[in-house]
């Protein structure tokens, strides 16, 4: 079984993008920092979120928020380097960095104004 679950700071907002094939997807960088013996060391993981998951969740990824990944580990080769690459399956916000509220359309903040810090999905 191949499952990953990160968590830890956006390092870089998500970016759609869309193959040759007409696939969407979206890539983004995750920093998940441990402390052990009073030293403090930070991993960066590139992630990447496939069809529907990357339509829906790139404008909601952005730089200092803390999300938990759950994905599999997967190694891409591009121009003879293998790239260790999360491929996404779910996301889950877990505060910190900007608010919600600021990422969520202006229609649906109205629409719900006692829940404005949760995300419409």
């Amino acid at each position: 079984m191949n499952k990953i679950f990160l968590v830890g700071n956006v390092g870089k907002d998500a970016d759609l993008k869309t193959t040759a094939s007409g696939t969407n997807y979206s890539t983004f960088t995750l920093a998940t920092t441990e402390k052990y013996n009073g030293e403090t060391t930070t991993d960066w993981h590139y992630c990447k979120m496939w069809g529907k998951t990357a339509e829906n969740l790139t404008q909601y990824i952005r730089k200092g928020n803390k999300i938990l990944v759950e994905g599999k580990q997967k190694n891409e080769k591009y121009q003879e380097k293998t790239i260790p690459t999360v491929h996404v399956e779910r996301v889950e916000f877990l505060g910190g960095g900007q608010k919600k509220s600021a990422q969520a359309p202006q229609q649906q903040q109205q629409a719900q104004p006692s829940q404005k810090d949760d995300l419409p999905f």
